[in-house]
């Protein structure tokens, strides 16, 4: 059993590589924390002394991008993959199978979900500020996971094919822009924040107090 798993999980590897815009979706979070880094550090002394205050000082609010981007874009995978068995017939097929259809959105959504913990300590173990630790990590890496799953479904269920699933896609990650509600001067964008998923996710990348982490896994 556990031989067959890895072999599907091979062959879904393989597929999901074939196509270039999947593949770069599948692999940019490998070279997104050095990509951000990089800019940060660059972008640092121009900003410190145009504006005079130092950018790494919300490194917070940097390691949350990464860590919430990486999901989404592994979400929008997922997506667009089941949306490719939408339009062969392939999800409907399964249903015919002993597998079934739930079967298959195991597969589908466990295999991202996984790779979104993994890419999730990934991040952590090259990000040069440890906000929290790495039993605390394990704990946020699962609303992290399950955040890209949701975004994922989505596509599956709203989007009709993956032109207008790419749109879709632009529009839900979004709303990583509540993680940054303390910061927008917008009033009442905070009151709205408390009913996001990304809101939550920032509360326990920074701040991973029992409180926070019952809201994020509700």
């Amino acid at each position: 059993m556990r031989i067959r798993k890895i072999i599907q999980l091979k062959s879904e590897l393989k597929q999901l590589l074939r196509e270039p815009l999947l593949a770069l979706l599948l692999l940019l979070p490998l070279i997104m924390p050095y990509l951000i880094l990089g800019i940060s550090h660059f972008v640092t002394p121009y900003v410190l002394g145009y504006l005079g205050f130092n950018l790494m000082d919300y490194h917070q609010y940097i390691f949350y991008t990464i860590c919430v981007i990486t999901p989404g874009l592994l979400g929008i995978v997922i997506g667009f993959r089941m949306l490719d068995d939408k339009d062969e017939g392939i999800s409907e097929l399964m249903s015919i199978t002993p597998a079934g259809q739930r079967g298959y959105l195991y597969n589908r959504l466990g295999f991202i979900s996984a790779l979104s913990i993994i890419y999730t300590f990934y991040i952590y173990l090259l990000w040069p500020y440890k906000i929290i630790s790495i039993p605390q990590l394990v704990l946020v890496s699962l609303p992290l996971a399950g955040y890209g799953l949701i975004l994922g479904s989505v596509l599956f269920i709203i989007a009709p094919d993956k032109v207008k699933g790419l749109t879709y896609a632009k529009v839900l990650n979004l709303l990583l822009i509540f993680g940054f509600s303390e910061l927008i001067p917008v009033q009442g964008i905070k009151f709205v924040g408390y009913g996001m998923p990304t809101y939550w996710l920032f509360k326990i990348l920074t701040d991973p107090t029992p409180y926070n982490l019952v809201i994020a896994y509700t």
